[in-house]
């Protein structure tokens, strides 16, 4: 429920995009560490984009989306 509040808010403040390599790692076992190794929850995941939410130690949430890109050669 804290995701969607915050989601259809409109109170997001802050927006960033980086770049991740694969390492031939399935988007799966991508998401599944990085929930892992910074405490996300995992609140949707439709085809290959993943929506994390998590809360800092002062309670202030944090919204991620996660998007795979295949990139063609």
């Amino acid at each position: 429920i804290a995701f969607a509040d915050l989601m259809s808010s409109g109170t997001l403040t802050c927006q960033s995009q980086f770049r991740i390599p694969s390492f031939n790692q399935d988007f799966l076992s991508i998401i599944n560490t990085i929930c892992q190794s910074y405490r996300l929850t995992v609140v949707e995941k439709i085809n290959l984009a993943a929506s994390l939410y998590a809360e800092t130690i002062l309670g202030q949430p944090i919204a991620l989306l996660f998007k795979s890109i295949v990139c063609i050669f």
